[in-house]
């Protein structure tokens, strides 16, 4: 199996929306608590962190194996932030997670946005 290199330069193809203006921002070994699974993208969990702002964090930076109602340690620091996109505008893809790629514009701001707004050049 190959693995992916990043970064990648891709487009939008469509454009994105910034979903929650305010979402969890968390340093590394941060305990968070875990309230439900997303059910359209497995893996993506729905926590609130020690300063009470809330997001979407996948199941890889979570220990250990996230439950609802568990507190738990997150292994990196993370931030749910969402950059938001016009369609046709170049972003350099970081990371890909569960239907997400967390990505940088070319003005050098950082976010998440759905793999389906986004092709590779």
């Amino acid at each position: 199996m190959r693995m992916a290199r990043f970064p990648r330069l891709a487009r939008a193809t469509r454009d994105y929306t910034v979903q929650y203006a305010n979402p969890i921002e968390v340093l590394a070994d941060s305990v968070v608590t875990v309230e439900r699974e997303d059910a359209e993208n497995p893996g993506w969990w729905w926590c609130v962190g020690p300063d009470a702002r809330a997001g979407w964090v996948p199941a890889v930076l979570i220990e250990p194996q996230p439950t609802p109602g568990a507190s738990v340690r997150l292994r990196s620091a993370y931030s749910g932030r969402e950059l938001p996109m016009r369609s046709g505008e170049s972003v350099f893809v970081l990371r890909e997670y569960g239907g997400w790629m967390f990505l940088q514009n070319t003005l050098g701001a950082f976010g998440w946005a759905p793999a389906t707004h986004v092709q590779y050049t």
